[in-house]
């Protein structure tokens, strides 16, 4: 069951995924896409209406990790390492955004009927790069919009 997750997801996912887990609403406005675009915010200017909050929290994740010598994580990993963990932060904090919701959702449905049907666990999935982010993004995004469930 979720224990075999582990076998889905390497130490580079889960350490790419909790960078962008405590970074991916810095410097949040608290504003929404919508509210941005519509106003024509600087950052909707910036980022072409396009996953304007997101991209502009992706950007300030890196500016304060490679910007703080203390803080900067990537020094200590390879050059090719460094750049595969900031590539996957950036992809899970960008599909935070709820226009990638139901894509996500019906990728996630598609691979759980999957398994279903072929009776076989998540310890059995092959590892691949596509499956990787995309369990990653979905664990990210599920964690964001629970936000709103808590009492």
């Amino acid at each position: 069951a979720v224990d075999g997750i582990t076998s889905v997801l390497s130490k580079i996912d889960v350490f790419s995924l909790l960078l962008a887990a405590v970074s991916h609403d810095i410097a949040h406005p608290g504003t929404n896409n919508l509210y941005q675009v519509h106003a024509l915010t600087d950052l909707a200017v910036i980022y072409n209406d396009k996953s304007v909050l997101e991209n502009m929290h992706a950007s300030k994740a890196s500016q304060v990790i490679l910007g703080t010598s203390n803080a900067n994580v990537f020094e200590s990993l390879s050059p090719k390492d460094s750049a595969l963990v900031r590539t996957r932060m950036i992809q899970a904090i960008l599909n935070t955004d709820m226009s990638h919701h139901f894509a996500s959702v019906s990728f996630v449905d598609d691979l759980v009927s999957q398994l279903k049907e072929e009776g076989v666990d998540w310890s059995d999935i092959e590892r691949t790069d596509d499956i990787a982010n995309s369990i990653s993004n979905f664990m990210l995004h599920l964690a964001d919009i629970s936000n709103p469930t808590k009492t």
